[in-house]
């Protein structure tokens, strides 16, 4: 029932309490694996002394000093608390991807964070190199539902990613013959005004597909993050349809109630009835029996007093004397 497994503990200590990654995915395919290294889950590291990968204590070494993040910094007013919060970070955004994945297709993930990849990345950031983001594309569809796709759209790429899918764009491969010195170049002169021009594209072809044929479109470029999204105008319509769905299942739900306890009387009336029935035959075949039982009691008692030469007793019985107005009787 365990959904996800959270640990910074080395590899090392896992493999020895049988707590191997390989040997979990095995096990509990549904479960996600969030976890936190200093060096990560390679060998030996580049610029990096062998000794510092198996010894203990070097987290912070590894955030701040290996991946250059405190140069950055002139080795002085580095922010304290942002290794943790910057690892906590990456791991939150990898989890949600998990979980959604989780949710989707009933199969875990290894999401893995190393400190020292945490500190690459932010010793890259840098804010005059940075293009200016742009949210995630809201795109609608022909049924009137809004489809967000998520981590697609930021940047001229996704973008053409996005357009290739519904067959506005060639593949970049195909269109550069492979070369994927002149397929950077290419995206790299495009600016945010071609990706807004690309959005506006990309939000008009859209409209006039079905919700279920977007979907299969992205899913054949291998884009499977996507969220349902809805206007205010639609989430209110929407709370008005399932009110009155609502009440009319409330109506439905009640009237089988109603038949229900109805049905049951009837049935506990023919129950009754059912039950009076059965005691009755019972008492007449108790009697059918017991008459049988008496005259063959008596047929017996004939047939011994026959064996033993006995007369029987025979009585007759007159109700009537018609017919025997001459004879005299004695007293």
């Amino acid at each position: 029932e365990t959904t996800m497994l959270v640990t910074n503990l080395p590899m090392q200590a896992l493999d020895s309490w049988g707590l191997g990654i390989l040997r979990l995915r095995s096990m509990f395919p549904h479960l996600i694996i969030v976890l936190v290294t200093t060096w990560g889950l390679g060998g030996a590291q580049p610029d990096v002394d062998p000794k510092l990968l198996t010894a203990v204590g070097t987290e912070a070494h590894a955030f701040w000093e290996a991946s250059g993040l405190s140069e950055r910094f002139n080795n002085v007013g580095m922010p304290p608390g942002l290794g943790e919060m910057s690892v906590a970070l990456h791991a939150l955004g990898g989890l949600g991807l998990a979980l959604l994945r989780q949710q989707r297709t009933g199969t875990g993930q290894l999401v893995h964070v190393s400190r020292l990849q945490a500190g690459s990345f932010a010793c890259q950031l840098d804010p005059e190199a940075i293009r200016p983001p742009l949210s995630s594309p809201l795109l609608p569809v022909q049924e009137g539902r809004f489809v967000r796709i998520l981590n697609r759209g930021h940047q001229p790429y996704d973008a053409w990613l996005l357009l290739q899918a519904l067959d506005l764009r060639p593949s970049l491969w195909e269109k550069f013959d492979g070369q994927v010195p002149k397929m950077k170049k290419y995206l790299a002169g495009l600016h945010s005004d071609d990706l807004k021009g690309m959005r506006e594209e990309l939000v008009a072809a859209t409209r006039g597909i079905t919700l279920e044929k977007l979907i299969d479109k992205l899913q054949a470029v291998g884009i499977d993050w996507y969220v349902e999204e809805m206007r205010p105008t639609d989430v209110e319509k929407l709370h008005r349809e399932r009110a009155k769905k609502f009440e009319s299942l409330k109506l439905e739900h009640q009237e089988a109630v109603e038949m229900v306890l109805k049905y049951a009387e009837e049935t506990a009336h023919r129950d009754d009835d059912c039950q009076d029935l059965q005691h009755e035959l019972e008492s007449r075949m108790r009697a059918a029996w017991e008459l049988e039982r008496e005259s063959a009691q008596q047929i017996q008692a004939l047939k011994e007093q026959f064996m033993q030469g006995v007369p029987p007793e025979v009585y007759v019985e007159l109700r009537t004397l018609q017919g025997l107005n001459q004879l005299k009787w004695d007293d």
